[in-house]
């Protein structure tokens, strides 16, 4: 019965499909990630550079701009999440 009551106040807060929740991923978190990692690049300017963050689906091609950087891979799984500029390469971690 409480199960009941809490899925269905979840489900009137929050869709409970997987598509919905990846809908709703795209549309929410996505654009706060993106204005994070825009304000953290920000203060990665003068003697405290931190590199840059970025994000996006798929493995990163790209050298970054920076000596440093991290890749959010969205659409990751396990040990292929959170990518590392290493210098001559992107490396999983």
């Amino acid at each position: 019965m409480a199960l009941t009551i809490v899925r269905r106040a979840l489900s009137q807060r929050f869709p409970l499909g997987l598509d919905d929740v990846k809908e709703h991923l795209r549309q929410e978190l996505l654009p706060l990630v993106r204005e994070l990692r825009e304000a953290f690049n920000q203060l990665a300017t003068g003697p405290y550079d931190y590199g840059t963050v970025m994000s996006g689906n798929g493995a990163p091609l790209a050298a970054p701009s920076a000596d440093r950087a991290i890749y959010i891979q969205l659409d990751g799984g396990p040990g292929t999440t959170l990518w590392v500029w290493e210098g001559i390469a992107w490396n999983p971690k």
